[in-house]
């Protein structure tokens, strides 16, 4: 699935849980789509666990 339509998707879902339990659902929607999509990105190469640690450091 390309990144365009995985964001659709997301988009739907989103919406499909705010409308049908609320905005406490769409927001825990929102929070696991945003892990999972960290997790993916991780383990598909894009980003390096260890790089998330060195921009942190870098800002203070």
């Amino acid at each position: 699935m390309s990144r365009p339509w995985f964001g659709v998707l997301a988009a739907l879902l989103l919406t499909a849980g705010g409308a049908l339990a609320g905005a406490t659902a769409a927001g825990l929607v929102l929070l696991a789509g945003l892990v999972g999509w960290l997790a993916v990105r991780i383990l598909g190469g894009d980003v390096a666990a260890t790089g998330l640690g060195d921009r942190v450091a870098r800002r203070r």
